[in-house]
């Protein structure tokens, strides 16, 4: 069983974990994806539906790819939440010429300090699987969507096909691993970045858990033979 000080234990630890890793974050990221990742992100904004009325929520903003996009679209407003000052940083470097449209805020996703029925989107890209309580950050974000408001989730997965699956688990538990942390000088984040991908539940079970914190399902997109999946819900 989760308690406080378990949860503000862990939730401290993938802050600091994210603070040392974020110089290098970008640079790795589109290595060890071989670019794809960035792929991910705009085909999920696409499905969005961002309109230049639409008011964003990125939650685990990270060094802001995913808001950076959404800006393009012409989002009215972005406001991304991370617990990590060090990624919000290189998001306000990356995001220079959207100052007057993007704010980020040093928080966790399961205390948004933020009010209800605001957003008119919410979205996470390999995030989610870091938040330390699930179900608690859902109804946060469940609680700041307005009615009709569109939540999009990009996680990582488990992949389809046997032979992607082999490969998959050599890649991501070794090669990567082992370059990640070499790069970053910390092993142990990537090595924990297995492990959160491994521990993330089958999709049908994440479905339940955002069914049972209120949204209803649109659709839910596999990419890359698996590899990564794209999550739509609607409040």
């Amino acid at each position: 069983m989760l308690t406080t000080d378990n949860l503000y234990d862990r939730q401290k630890e993938t802050r600091e974990m994210f603070n040392r890793i974020a110089k290098t974050y970008d640079p790795l990221n589109r290595g060890l994806s071989f670019g794809i990742d960035s792929l991910w992100r705009k085909k999920a904004i696409s499905h969005m539906e961002i309109a230049e009325n639409s008011i964003i929520l990125d939650v685990a903003t990270g060094t802001g790819d995913l808001a950076f996009l959404a800006l393009k679209k012409n989002a009215a407003r972005v406001i991304g939440i991370d617990p990590a000052y060090e990624m919000i940083r290189k998001t306000n470097e990356k995001l220079t010429a959207y100052s007057k449209k993007f704010f980020a805020i040093e928080s966790f996703g399961e205390y948004l300090p933020l009010a209800e029925d605001y957003f008119t989107h919410i979205m996470i890209s390999y995030g989610i699987r870091n938040i330390t309580d699930r179900p608690l950050a859902l109804k946060e974000f469940y609680r700041v969507l307005r009615p009709g408001g569109r939540f999009a989730i990009l996680e990582f997965s488990k992949t389809i096909l046997p032979l992607a699956q082999t490969f998959y688990n050599i890649y991501f538990r070794y090669i990567l691993t082992k370059i990640g942390g070499w790069v970053s000088g910390d092993r142990k984040a990537y090595e924990y970045f297995h492990d959160s991908v491994s521990r993330f539940p089958a999709k049908e079970e994440f479905i339940k858990e955002c069914i049972d914190a209120g949204f209803g399902i649109i659709s839910v997109k596999s990419m890359s033979f698996g590899v990564c999946t794209f999550y739509l819900f609607q409040k």
